[in-house]
């Protein structure tokens, strides 16, 4: 059964995740693919026919402008924001489309599930993330260009079923997202007049890495969890040097 609501995805590359995420946005009424830029592979335009998806384009600046601009093609009362790299669970279309039939929800949160090495991680920080991905259309506006959020005005309700993420399929594309997300952060705050201490570049890394190692277990998610830990750790390192070097 399909609901009222359309399901939306930004798309720059990773055409496999695509077509993931894709199939699991089969029950909404619309779909749309936001493609960064101006050329489109002959592949993503196959997909988008397969799946009865409308590919729209808009250069990147920032991830915030991206997703308010999506919204502007939606003619749906609800919508679902999904990354490339993440996939709507059966149980949670089911979780979802029953939430939007009630009145009184413009929004919803969803638990993301994170699989890194191939191994669902039970512990660390990123085991305790919750998004508002679902919202109806006219709700609100997304804001921050980076790290971006979904600011509605109404109630919202947390759902239980898991939205599936596996954002790094190799250490390379995590470096990589590390040093583009870096980016628009410290250029955010630089704006925004932060300043960064030497100490801090120091000290906030390691702390990091203690924290979710130590205070949130993520020794025991094993060698994904140690490895995990130290990202997260490198991305706060990077992300200060950045500023200390006035981005």
């Amino acid at each position: 059964m399909s609901a009222d609501i359309t399901g939306i995805i930004l798309y720059k590359s990773g055409i496999e995740q695509l077509a993931k995420a894709l199939q699991s946005l089969q029950w909404c009424t619309q779909r749309i693919i936001l493609v960064d830029g101006n050329i489109l592979d002959t592949k993503v335009q196959t997909l988008a026919k397969m799946n009865f998806s409308n590919v729209f384009f808009h250069s990147l600046d920032t991830f915030g402008e991206q997703r308010n601009i999506a919204l502007t093609h939606v003619k749906t009362d609800w919508a679902i924001f999904l990354d490339v790299d993440e996939t709507v669970s059966p149980q949670l279309a089911i979780e979802i489309q029953n939430a939007i039939s009630k009145t009184d929800y413009v929004g919803l949160y969803l638990y993301r599930q994170d699989t890194f090495m191939n191994t669902v991680l039970k512990h660390g920080e990123t085991s305790r993330v919750s998004l508002l991905r679902v919202a109806k259309t006219k709700a609100g506006t997304w804001e921050r260009p980076v790290h971006e959020v979904w600011t509605v005005s109404g109630k919202t309700k947390t759902l239980q079923n898991p939205l599936f993420h596996t954002p790094h399929h190799s250490i390379q594309s995590f470096i990589g997202k590390i040093n583009r997300y870096t980016s628009l952060e410290a250029t955010l705050r630089k704006k925004q007049g932060k300043k960064i201490s030497f100490v801090e570049c120091i000290l906030y890394p390691l702390g990091k890495f203690i924290y979710n190692y130590v205070a949130l277990f993520g020794f025991l998610d094993g060698f994904p969890g140690f490895a995990q830990a130290w990202m997260m750790s490198f991305h706060s390192l990077v992300l200060r040097v950045k500023m200390y070097e006035h981005v």
